[in-house]
């Protein structure tokens, strides 16, 4: 497999744009309310169900919604078969999950081909930008997920993510969503 990193384009973000991010699941994250202020999640089992996240948002609608000639896109290509990628958002100062910082990192999309997942793809992905983060002085990766998609929460925390943020009813058009924003330490903090 080749895994290389680009300046985001037109051109490129449309090829992104046929990786597939939808996902099939029969299990949600509930969250439970546990002694008063603590929280925990508990996997509870649901109706099976489908989530396209590029019906709201491609990709390539990103080149007319912000700044992003400080962001990059990863590609995985298998042969000339596009297998997988992530889209990083970096030194942007709208993108609330920065803070307003130069040494962090959003994963803004990552995607793996439906036909190539569960083979290490997502590790190879995270592994690269874990890389590239330490030699770009960044000290943390922050990574946004829904308690919807458990394989996804289930995966960041494999990549050493602790949960930073939890957030209820952020998301107008699903409010039993609940947004988990991941952030796995790279470096040391400024």
């Amino acid at each position: 497999m080749k895994i290389e990193m680009n300046q985001p384009s037109k051109v490129l973000l449309t090829k992104y744009d046929e990786l597939s991010i939808t996902f099939t699941a029969n299990t949600v994250f509930e969250l439970k309310h546990v002694d008063g202020f603590n929280l925990s999640f508990k996997e509870v089992e649901v109706p099976e169900f489908t989530k396209d996240f590029d019906v709201h948002e491609k990709p390539s609608d990103l080149l007319n919604t912000f700044d992003i000639s400080n962001w990059k896109v990863i590609t995985v290509y298998k042969e000339d078969i596009l297998v997988g990628g992530a889209i990083l958002a970096y030194q942007t100062k709208e993108i609330n999950m920065l803070e307003g910082r130069d040494d962090l990192v959003v994963v803004w999309d990552i995607r793996i081909n439906s036909d190539y997942r569960r083979l290490g793809i997502g590790k190879m992905i995270f592994d690269y930008i874990k890389e590239w983060a330490m030699t770009n002085n960044v000290t943390r990766i922050k990574v946004e997920s829904q308690n919807n998609n458990v394989k996804a929460c289930k995966f960041y925390e494999s990549q050493g993510g602790t949960i930073s943020n939890i957030n209820k009813y952020i998301y107008k058009e699903y409010p039993e969503e609940i947004q988990i924003i991941w952030s796995i330490k790279v470096g040391e903090e400024q």
